[in-house]
């Protein structure tokens, strides 16, 4: 793990400025991962663990940060996380309990938190819990109960993981999953970027492909549903940065994450340039990260070119919301039946 950074579609220099978020008149809302949550909520537990008491001490900052610039530090995603797509009444309590846990942390005082954390380094509070409303909790978690985007991204995850268990060369496979998201899915910005790094031979990120060989599919769930949820934070990521009346910015500590997370920054970016600006440096960063001009364009003849997009072959525009969801929890089955295959035949060789 790395050092907790706040990533947004600006600078590193004004990202680290305080007078910048002033100057914002927006409202400013920092998303953050699932590690910086528990780092934040592990305040009330004692830990001799001097790495995690940096990183504790890391977290702590951050959010005295957020206080002092009017930032709302946004825990859904983690707490979603958390849940593991189990919402029965007893598991959303549990995750009550690190709610309350996280809210008392944001209401001390930031002299208290600093004297505590940051410069004393004391290993645990003791403190009465702020009250929370359970029924509110739970609205706030159930309404992402679907989490149509999540199992979408781990449709995709599993169609790269099938693609990359192949004999191919990595530009044929990253032709094939272009192909695949385009004519027979659905094609996404942050997903293409994920895509990109994964297949780069210029470009490797370590421990973007969690996915062991040498074990079984369900050996593998644990690590295939890791990389769904880099992919899920990059999808919400990119889905947020679009809304207006708000400016969002992204905190992690993971170094994969990290990486992706400050590549689709600058895509978002580029994306707010003038058309023909936009267009040109698409191209250029694309062949920076791919290493090859060739798949380049075929990712911008097939994606980005306005003579060659048409939607009567998109998968999600076929169906109403509920026929989308049907096929593709289908497409899921038949990709998991697929990799399971692929994985004992490995296994056996």
């Amino acid at each position: 793990m790395g050092k907790i950074d706040i990533l947004g579609k600006y600078s590193d220099d004004w990202l680290k400025n305080p007078d910048f978020y002033l100057s914002l008149g927006k409202r400013k809302v920092l998303y953050i991962d699932n590690n910086i949550f528990s780092y934040i909520t592990n305040c009330f537990c004692y830990t001799d663990d001097s790495q995690f008491l940096e990183k504790r001490k890391e977290a702590v900052e951050l959010l005295i940060f957020c206080k002092e610039n009017d930032i709302v530090v946004e825990p859904v995603y983690a707490i979603q996380e958390k849940l593991k797509f189990n919402y029965s009444e007893e598991n959303i309590k549990n995750k009550f309990l690190y709610f309350r846990q996280f809210l008392t942390v944001c209401y001390l005082p930031n002299e208290y938190l600093d004297n505590y954390f940051v410069k004393g380094n004391k290993q645990k509070l003791d403190l009465p819990l702020v009250k929370a409303d359970y029924d509110n909790f739970k609205e706030y978690v159930s309404k992402y109960k679907m989490l149509k985007e999540w199992k979408s991204m781990y449709l995709l995850v599993l169609r790269i993981v099938i693609e990359n268990l192949s004999s191919k060369p990595n530009e044929a496979k990253l032709k094939n999953i272009f192909d695949f998201m385009y004519y027979d899915y659905q094609i996404r910005t942050a997903p293409v970027i994920y895509c990109f790094y994964y297949f780069s031979d210029k470009h490797i990120i370590s421990k973007i492909n969690k996915y062991k060989q040498s074990k079984s599919f369900e050996e593998n769930e644990e690590n295939l549903k890791n990389m769904t949820w880099d992919l899920y934070f990059m999808t919400m990521a990119y889905k947020n940065l679009s809304e207006k009346g708000k400016e969002s910015f992204f905190a992690t500590e993971d170094k994969c994450l990290k990486e992706l997370m400050q590549f689709l920054m600058c895509y978002v970016a580029i994306d707010e340039m003038p058309e023909d600006i936009k267009n040109e440096k698409i191209r250029y960063i694309i062949y920076t990260i791919a290493g090859t001009r060739e798949i380049a364009e075929y990712y911008f003849n097939l994606c980005c070119n306005p003579n060659r997009i048409t939607d009567k072959n998109r998968f999600y525009l076929k169906y109403t919301d509920e026929e989308f969801i049907q096929k593709r929890d289908a497409l899921i089955c038949k990709l998991e039946e697929e990799l399971k295959k692929i994985s004992s035949v490995e296994n056996i060789l």
